[in-house]
């Protein structure tokens, strides 16, 4: 049977707009962080259109990179991203059991971002020298910090259990002042903390990169301030910061 020409434009509006109709409607979406650390699993949630007709859905997940470590058919899972830092996780689901013309598929892309960096190695330490010998460590942690502009300083003092008062923070406001005043760093990256009183008096030094977590002190080899002897003479006027050429 032959359509005439009038018939022919009816059915081909008629089936040009169901192509539209099966080419922009979706049912389904899906939900998750756009980015995360690596090692920190990502949850993804698949949901569904709420004007859907009842029924029993089955999720079909496929991931391009990592592990579903949990949720596998089901309408949330989680992904396992160790080891895959710096990478574009992507994730889509397929959607059966559900009586619609629509798209029943959906997709969606995490970015894995470098695991969190944590610092466990100090750039210095060092105990109670003389004040020339400090100050070449001293320089060694400016330079150290003016190659990594965007990292911070983290020092730690200790005092020791024959001490004078406030000696910690005396010697940390020595070092920085130094730091500010003759290096040229800048004060507002530098962080110090008194560490309260062990055995014999130490410096640490740490270089602290941009999003690493804060040393904090040891609070294992600290003793009771019961046990402080304050003895130990407080130094002279050589102990004032001198520019260095």
């Amino acid at each position: 049977m032959q359509l005439n020409r009038a018939t022919f434009f009816v059915v081909l509006l008629l089936c040009s707009a169901r192509t539209v109709v099966y080419s922009q409607c979706s049912i389904v979406s899906l939900e998750s962080t756009v980015s995360i650390e690596a090692g920190t699993p990502v949850v993804v949630t698949a949901n569904l259109s709420s004007n859907i007709p009842p029924s029993s859905p089955t999720f079909k997940w496929n991931i391009s990179i990592g592990t579903i470590s949990s949720g596998e058919g089901t309408q949330t899972i989680a992904i396992d991203t160790a080891g895959l830092a710096g990478r574009t996780l992507k994730v889509s689901v397929e959607v059966t059991g559900i009586a619609t013309p629509c798209s029943t598929t959906a997709t969606r892309t995490v970015n894995v971002t470098e695991d969190r960096i944590i610092c466990d190695l100090n750039f210095d330490m060092y105990g109670d020298i003389k004040w020339d010998d400090e100050l070449a460590r001293i320089d060694n942690f400016a330079i150290a910090l003016q190659n990594s502009p965007d990292s911070t300083a983290q020092i730690i003092a200790y005092a020791g259990r024959q001490t004078y008062r406030n000696e910690a923070s005396e010697r940390l406001a020595r070092v920085k002042n130094y730091l500010v005043r003759i290096r040229g760093i800048q004060p507002d990256r530098i962080t110090t903390v008194d560490g309260g009183h062990i055995e014999e008096f130490r410096l640490q030094f740490w270089v602290v990169p941009p999003g690493a977590s804060r040393p904090t002190p040891d609070t294992s080899m600290q003793i009771p301030r019961s046990q402080v002897i304050f003895t130990k003479p407080r130094p002279g006027k050589h102990a004032m910061v001198k520019h260095r050429k």
